[in-house]
């Protein structure tokens, strides 16, 4: 297994491609810019402020409804007023019964990443965080995505979401996000990072789906799905370099497009993958065969966090999008026959010697046996129309006398003596302005007046 690299085009292209060197895997990475765990953070509360704790979950524009009531309470003074008004009763129960679900077990191992990282957030600052909304007197914190930024209403949601993560983040809710405390405090920062996520990012979701409905959802899946097959890329090619492989066998899976996609199941839990067209079945075991050794190794690891298992079901399911991997896979990641019926003419000839006849044939015989035909099938312009267009109707030159001859010499000396005179007076003009010997000229000069010795005369005289 493991063969060398191959072009996927045909037989006669792959024999040219063996014995090639696949480049070498650098697998080195950018580092993390420092901002990267604040970002992270931030995101979370957002999210968690917006009930967003699922990936797929689309922004959408608050009710009008919302919004008027809004401008209605906070257009006089009363907004002082909100900030320290008590919350009720019936609102702190369903912040308790809220938390206490997003804390539970289930939710600590979603395959929500917001999710996962909200679930670790302490109970109290949970709880914390969402009646500071109600505190300020927002019946639910729901900015304006599709709106302008700089508006009443969107200020106010800015101005909660950064006041309450910069509370929750210095009494260590987001730890486990590890944010720089002199970031956290950086407000102009946190600004320019809210307002990309809220008013770029989170606002281009809101018009696509308003747009076209669905579109963020189907994005998000292809999204994901491209993320999970990059992850078992890796994790398979590093599983085959620790244990000792060859680079033959490794490269087998050095290409994302060599796995399988896959679709989650909500029913049964587990992600269904998808069928790969072309791929040979001794490859597809030998996947099934590295996955099921890695996961018993990382069942053994304290604390590893158990991914959701992969099965194949009864009924093949077609891919998104069929795609191969590169020319630095291996040949025999393929399947044979598959990969022989790539440019197998004979579906269109009707037979292979007809095939080899029409690739092998020269085009004098071409032309002799089937294309005179073909071309007189074609109407094309005349061969004098095509003259003129090309400027090749040399025939049709007025021929002058010899007097006309003459005249166009002289026409030709005439214009090329003027030319002349305006090249000398301009020569003339210049040797005017030249100052003689005798002239005195202010500033060093490189060029020593005649009858002033220059340094280096009088050294060779002394």
């Amino acid at each position: 297994m493991g063969v060398p690299p191959a072009s996927t085009t045909g037989p006669t292209a792959a024999a040219t491609s063996l014995g090639a060197k696949p480049p070498a895997n650098s697998g080195s990475k950018n580092s993390r810019r420092k901002t990267q765990p604040l970002d992270l953070a931030l995101t979370t509360h957002i999210r968690l402020l917006a009930r967003f704790l699922k990936e797929d979950d689309v922004p959408k524009p608050p009710s009008e409804a919302l919004v008027r009531a809004f401008d209605q309470k906070f257009c006089t003074d009363a907004v002082y007023e909100g900030l320290s008004q008590l919350v009720a009763p019936a609102a702190l129960d369903s912040i308790h019964e809220e938390v206490e679900q997003l804390r539970s077990a289930q939710n600590a191992k979603s395959t929500s990443t917001h999710l996962r990282n909200i679930s670790r957030v302490p109970e109290t600052k949970l709880i914390s965080i969402l009646t500071a909304v109600h505190a300020f007197g927002l019946s639910e914190w729901w900015p304006d995505y599709t709106g302008n930024f700089n508006t009443r209403y969107n200020n106010a949601h800015r101005a909660v979401a950064l006041s309450t993560f910069q509370d929750a983040a210095n009494t260590h809710a987001y730890n486990h996000l590890t944010p720089i405390r002199s970031q956290v405090n950086n407000m102009d920062l946190l600004v320019r990072m809210y307002d990309h996520y809220v008013h770029h990012y989170l606002k281009n979701q809101a018009l696509a789906e308003l747009k076209f409905p669905g579109a963020t959802m189907g994005k998000y899946k292809k999204t994901a799905m491209y993320k999970r097959r990059q992850r078992l890329q890796k994790a398979r090619e590093d599983y085959l370099i620790e244990q000792g492989f060859p680079s033959r066998v490794v490269d087998l899976f050095h290409d994302v497009e060599a796995v399988s996609e896959d679709e989650f199941d909500e029913a049964r839990q587990v992600y269904l993958i998808r069928s790969k067209p072309g791929r040979s079945t001794q490859v597809t075991e030998f996947a099934a065969e590295i996955d099921k050794r890695r996961l018993q190794n990382k069942s053994m690891k304290r604390g590893a966090r158990q991914p959701v298992p992969r099965i194949r079901p009864d009924q093949p399911i077609e891919p998104s999008v069929n795609a191969l991997p590169g020319n630095d896979t291996p040949i025999d990641w393929y399947d044979p026959t598959w990969f022989n019926e790539r440019d197998d003419w004979k579906v269109f000839f009707g037979n292979s010697a007809e095939a080899e006849r029409w690739k092998n044939m020269k085009t004098a015989a071409f032309m002799e046996t089937d294309g005179n035909e073909t071309f007189a099938k074609y109407q094309l312009p005349s061969t004098e129309t095509l003259a003129t267009l090309a400027g090749n109707d040399g025939n049709d030159e007025v021929a002058l006398t010899e007097e006309q001859k003459e005249q166009a010499k002289l026409l030709k000396q005439a214009r090329t003596r003027r030319k002349g005179q305006v090249k000398d007076k301009g020569k003339r003009k210049a040797s005017e302005d030249v100052v003689s010997d005798d002239e005195t000229v202010p500033g060093p000069s490189k060029k020593p007046r005649t009858g002033e010795p220059s340094a280096a005369m009088d050294e060779n005289e002394g």
